[in-house]
């Protein structure tokens, strides 16, 4: 028997997979947002209110400011602030009365990780700043409203598919979206791992990605 499948094939079983371990899904085509930004705010703002229920609303948008404009000269600073930022944290300033205030803001909540929002959004295009050609990951897994995973897949029974081309495709990103790289791990090494895959003939091959 020919198995054949084509990449959305594996595209909906990675989505079905991660659903099952509990995360939430969104088509990109349904999320209201800036086509050149690949943050979502709203469920940024949601986590950081539901988190810091002291904080005022002025409070909660600074910190949204300075999550969504790491600074540095060039994008590998800005993806070592954001990693930083994701990590450790960051103080942040704010006022109450005329009177300076410090609260230590977490992009995530490691003590409790079910508090933390897991949303995995397939098709969402992205328009580069510099008016080239937009682009369309397979999928990306947000934390928190933050894109901390990109998944480039490619389908086992391709001959011509493989890591090396997977990666590639994933790297365009780097030059002509530089807002996604900063926010994830595009200017890192590359994680590479065959992905288990049930066809439908019941055999198993390895679902080759990237991450």
């Amino acid at each position: 028997m020919t198995v054949t499948a084509t990449e959305s094939t594996f595209e909906e079983a990675t989505i079905e997979r991660l659903l099952a371990q509990g995360y939430r899904y969104q088509h990109g085509s349904t999320i209201d947002r800036s086509p050149q930004s690949v943050l979502l705010i709203p469920e940024l703002r949601a986590y950081l209110q539901r988190r810091y229920r002291h904080l005022s609303a002025h409070a909660i948008e600074q910190a949204i400011d300075l999550i969504r404009a790491p600074e540095g000269v060039n994008l590998e600073r800005r993806n070592l602030t954001f990693h930083r930022l994701l990590r450790s944290g960051f103080d942040l300033r704010y006022e109450v009365d005329n009177k300076a205030h410090f609260a230590h803001i977490y992009l995530a909540d490691f003590a409790q990780p079910e508090l933390n929002d897991w949303l995995v959004v397939n098709q969402l295009t992205i328009e580069s700043s510099d008016g080239g050609n937009a682009r369309r990951p397979d999928l990306i897994i947000y934390l928190n409203g933050l894109p901390v995973v990109l998944f480039e897949l490619k389908s086992p029974w391709d001959s011509y598919a493989d890591v090396a081309g997977a990666y590639n495709i994933a790297s365009t990103f780097r030059n002509s979206l530089p807002l996604t790289a900063s926010a994830s791990s595009l200017t890192a090494r590359p994680r590479c791992m065959a992905w288990p895959t049930a066809a439908l003939s019941g055999t198993h091959r390895g679902n080759r990605l990237t991450a």
